[in-house]
């Protein structure tokens, strides 16, 4: 087996593997609640297309993911509901292409396996018992890897295959700025003409541009000053923002 340097990771769901396998992602805070630095947060932001990952729930690996792109600014997904209630609204949102597995993995069951393979530090299972941790993402050595894939059968050379011709993905991304839209239009606490000024607004256009044309001449970064060619851009994403403010 041969992976040509994809990067393997292992994702904790306990709480939101129904929400996030349906929906084809992983989101994550961006940091603790206190607002602390959190390696397994952070993660989202080094993963990459193509890499793999293990999603580990119910004590099981459950289902393999191709990531689509890398992580992006999102606000939590609605669709948690109570779950999460603990954690800060804005994170990080990493679109994947979810493969269930044949039958559910327990890593216990081979875990003398595992144990000489497991990483030094942020390791996704307690060394003494093989136990899942209640960390997030964990970023796991590639010989870790091939013990847990080598008990899939031959399931992992396609899962690879896919993975090694995976390209950058912006529709999951797409589909989650459409929905940060939609709310705003079913939202009946604000009239017609401000719902249309608001999601004017977050597609960089309207009252947004002009003012911004008032005090930027053109790009900084290029410095190109065609309005033809100019897009007015948020520094924050709107699909990180809490509210319509």
């Amino acid at each position: 087996m041969q992976s040509n340097s994809i990067v393997f990771w292992w994702v904790n769901q306990n709480q939101t593997s129904k929400q996030e396998i349906s929906g084809g992602y992983m989101w994550s805070p961006k940091c603790n609640k206190n607002g602390g630095y959190n390696q397994f947060y952070e993660n989202m932001r080094l993963v990459d297309n193509g890499d793999i990952v293990f999603s580990y729930y119910d004590q099981h690996i459950q289902h393999l993911g191709i990531v689509q792109r890398s992580g992006v600014s999102g606000s939590k997904p609605s669709d948690f509901g109570k779950a999460g209630n603990n954690w800060n609204n804005e994170g990080w949102f990493v679109p994947v292409k979810w493969h269930k597995l044949p039958s559910p993995l327990s890593p216990k069951r081979f875990f003398d396996q595992l144990k000489p393979t497991l990483p030094e530090k942020y390791s996704p299972l307690n060394r003494d018992t093989g136990d899942g941790l209640q960390n997030y993402l964990s970023a796991i050595p590639e010989r870790m890897a091939k013990v847990l894939l080598n008990q899939l059968g031959g399931l992992e050379v396609s899962i690879i295959e896919q993975a090694q011709i995976s390209g950058d993905n912006e529709d999951s991304v797409k589909l989650l700025d459409d929905t940060v839209e939609q709310e705003i239009i079913n939202n009946t606490a604000i009239d017609e003409t401000e719902r249309k000024a608001v999601v004017s607004s977050r597609r960089g256009q309207g009252r947004f541009r002009q003012n911004l044309a008032s005090i930027e001449k053109g790009c900084r970064v290029t410095g190109v000053t065609d309005p033809r060619l100019l897009r007015a851009s948020h520094i924050k994403p709107w699909r990180s923002c809490a509210d319509n403010h």
